[in-house]
């Protein structure tokens, strides 16, 4: 029997479950034809087309088969999977049911949605006493959807502590992979997916990056195809900055100038690899100069980023995020040294607050690209027609918005208090949480605006971390 700790930490939410949406399915917050277009999706049976909630999630999270870059599955594996699999099914009715009840305000739903979220919890559970389950592909989208499921909508701190035990779990399976499972093309999807939840996790508690992700990022490198291997750099290079922060916090390195030369060295290479990547990966910046028009109302001071794609645009918000906790750690570790070693000391020292603006202003301009598209690669599809983050351009943006949100809310952290930058991207966050329906988002807001403390989401306060002075 494996046993991997994914236990309901709010199994009082059985007890205290309403009457399920009756009639509730056709007055969704979210626009119809987000249903009508699944349900003209050729390749769904029609028990998972007429289910709203599901086709919702379909809609707004998977991408269609014919992404070049398929780093996550698309429309045909997780319909496959859904088909298969109770748990997995269960587990994007719940999430689709906690989009629809945040963004509708309708605490039914979510009633809904938590019994949903309890019967994956249980299905799960069995699935891991027996190893030919356990090794199968739907058993860890089934954990990694009820990690999305806690995002979406995050009781904190609850929430919050279910979302890393999901991902620890997760992380878990993954040692019992290593040693038994013949990895496919959707297992190396799933890796992926889970490895950025993961780093993202250790960098929220300071902790280094497990054993057998990094054995397995190994193992998965030799069926990377050449466009990706950069990616691959750059995950490798992340892992070293969890590794750094945890030992910093540890106190494995209590010489200040130990760990200024280690994390100078980690960013130089990180800089380095951002100036070596193909041209598939490079963007570009836009300014719209009429301040009266909604574009410009939904860009941070007229600017923004175009991407060639979502991946390389969640692969830059990722690099700029790493970046700027290493920057955030020379800083403070600089600060002390600038009047006693002030040559070197207070150039470093500017260079790194220097980097810290600038990297964070970068994630800025990439949220309407990020928000505003799903799945498209001109600019013709980013909104730019529709004007407004969510409205045309494919579908809402939604996995663009969740991508978005660590990176938003680190950038928004670092910038001054009652800045026009913060407050702009605190009003992304509210979007993101009101319309999108990750409650999450929210919870983040209220951080960056010091309404809730920051232990909520983590153990380093990035809001604090700024300092006007010096």
């Amino acid at each position: 029997m494996v046993d991997l700790n994914f236990r309901d930490q709010s199994q009082h939410v059985i007890n205290k479950a309403q009457q399920t949406y009756h009639g509730q399915k056709s007055k969704s917050g979210i626009q119809s034809t987000h249903v009508q277009s699944l349900q003209s999706t050729s390749c769904l049976t029609s028990n998972i087309a007429t289910d709203q909630p599901i086709c919702i999630f379909l809609h707004s999270y998977v991408p269609s088969d014919s992404i070049p870059v398929k780093t996550q599955l698309t429309m045909s594996q997780i319909v496959s999977q859904a088909k298969s699999s109770r748990a997995v099914r269960c587990a994007i009715s719940s999430i689709g049911l906690a989009m629809l009840a945040n963004t509708r305000n309708e605490p039914r739903l979510m009633t809904e949605a938590r019994k949903e979220y309890t019967t994956t919890l249980r299905l799960t559970n069995a699935a891991l006493r027996h190893e030919s389950d356990f090794l199968k592909d739907t058993t860890l989208s089934a954990v990694l959807l009820l990690g999305m499921f806690e995002v979406m909508s995050c009781e904190a701190p609850k929430s919050v502590e279910n979302w890393q035990k999901h991902i620890t779990g997760a992380a878990t399976l993954l040692q019992l992979w290593k040693t038994n499972k013949r990895m496919t093309t959707t297992s190396i999807q799933l890796f992926t997916q889970l490895r950025v939840d993961v780093m993202a996790n250790c960098l929220r508690t300071q902790t280094r990056v497990p054993v057998m992700v990094r054995q397995l990022s190994t193992l998965v490198g030799i069926y990377r195809s050449e466009e990706n291997i950069q990616a691959e750099g750059l995950s490798e290079l992340m892992a070293e900055v969890c590794d750094l922060v945890a030992d910093v916090r540890g106190n494995g390195i209590p010489d200040p100038i130990n760990v200024i030369q280690r994390a100078q060295d980690i960013d130089v290479r990180m800089h380095a690899w951002s100036l070596n990547l193909s041209s598939r990966w490079n963007y570009t910046t836009h300014s719209s100069s009429a301040s009266r028009s909604p574009l410009y109302h939904n860009t941070c001071g007229g600017s923004y980023h175009l991407y060639p794609g979502i991946w390389a645009c969640n692969i830059w918000s990722y690099y700029r995020t790493g970046r700027i906790l290493l920057n955030l750690l020379l800083r403070d570790r600089l600060e002390p040294l600038v009047d006693t070693e002030p040559e070197w000391a207070r150039s470093a020292y500017d260079e790194a607050k220097a980097n810290i603006t600038r990297l964070s202003m970068d994630i800025l301009l990439s949220v309407l690209y990020s928000m505003s598209l799903q799945f498209s690669s001109t600019e013709e599809e980013v909104g730019i027609n529709s004007h407004t983050p969510g409205g045309g351009g494919g579908g809402g943006g939604y996995l663009g918005g969740y991508s978005i949100l660590w990176p938003l809310y680190v950038a928004a952290s670092v910038s001054a208090p009652g800045s026009s930058h913060r407050d702009w991207a605190i009003g992304r966050l509210e979007y993101i949480g009101h319309r999108m329906g990750i409650g999450q988002s929210l919870l983040m807001a209220r951080v960056v605006s010091s309404e809730i403390p920051h232990e909520l989401l983590s153990i380093y306060d990035y809001c604090q971390s700024y300092r006007p002075n010096l």
